[in-house]
């Protein structure tokens, strides 16, 4: 292809000074959320579930809201579903809305694993969604939790998440039991 002029190759060359070589970004976790953003206004999330619906999308004003981060393959990281599920049943829809996010898994395998274990609230596939930087999650289960007024109130992982979790619903009012 040529545009009848030399290329100016200025253009193509890195700066010499100030760069460094990333090999992989570093993926967040729940004390760099609770670092960068507890106390602030939760990344905008606008996401599609499985099913199509995107009723969830933006910050959640006037819900807690905890947004759950899990690989739907790993037996141990969904072992706290059942209370999950229980809560959603009670309070889905108008004190609490959970979303779960189900982070490199393909639509058919996870679909396989929701028709044995099904579940109450949304799931959403970070291979069909784009992920907001601070939701790119590399230890599971993480448990962010956003306030009514959108703020983000925790970030948990592991056994813990779900006890912090439990905790900051019970302190809003709401029974965990």
């Amino acid at each position: 292809m040529s545009y009848g002029a030399i290329g100016d190759a200025s253009l193509f060359r890195l700066p010499t000074a100030g760069i460094k070589e990333v090999k992989e970004l570093s993926f967040w976790n729940a004390a760099r959320i609770k670092k960068q953003l507890a106390g602030n206004q939760a990344p905008e999330l606008a996401v599609t579930d499985l099913q199509g619906k995107t009723g969830f999308s933006g910050r959640f004003e006037g819900e807690n809201c905890p947004t759950r981060f899990l690989d739907h393959l790993v037996p141990t990281l969904s072992r706290d579903a059942p209370a999950l599920d229980k809560l959603c049943s009670k309070y889905g829809g108008k004190d609490l809305a959970i979303i779960s996010i189900s982070v490199s898994e393909d639509r058919a395998i996870v679909e396989k694993f929701l028709n044995e274990h099904p579940r109450n609230f949304p799931v959403v596939l970070t291979t069909e969604n784009e992920m907001p930087r601070p939701y790119q999650i590399g230890i599971f289960p993480t448990y962010i939790v956003i306030d009514g007024d959108g703020s983000v109130a925790s970030a948990s992982e592991g056994e813990k998440g779900f006890g912090d979790l439990r905790k900051l619903l019970k302190k809003a009012g709401l029974d965990t039991d």
